[in-house]
């Protein structure tokens, strides 16, 4: 996974490290390929690991709470959920619904 620290202010850092924390606590493997940034168009923060059906944000506007965000890769459509209480399994089985009620294959 790569984290490019350039241009993040302290408080992006801060919120990438409560990112990939959330990551270890929900035993994700972070090694695979991915990367840690600042999105340049709305200022969350993310951890994305193409592993995973979904991507962790703290968004601009939050300081500590740790989503998880599903993307539609047939039309882009972008569902959140607050990651808070739950584990992986649960996140992956939120994403096999949301695909399943979407029609993604």
């Amino acid at each position: 996974m790569e984290i490019n620290t350039e241009k993040m202010t302290n408080n992006e850092l801060r919120k990438a490290a409560l990112l990939i924390l959330k990551g270890c606590e929900m035993n994700m493997d972070l090694t695979s390929y991915g990367e840690v940034g600042v999105n340049e168009h709305n200022g969350n923060v993310y951890l994305w690991v193409e592993d995973y059906p979904f991507t962790l944000l703290i968004p601009y506007g939050e300081r500590n709470t740790v989503y998880a965000l599903w993307t539609n890769t047939e039309n882009g459509d972008e569902i959140e959920t607050p990651v808070h209480g739950k584990n992986l399994d649960r996140l992956l089985k939120w994403c096999t619904a949301l695909d399943r009620e979407h029609n993604v294959d």
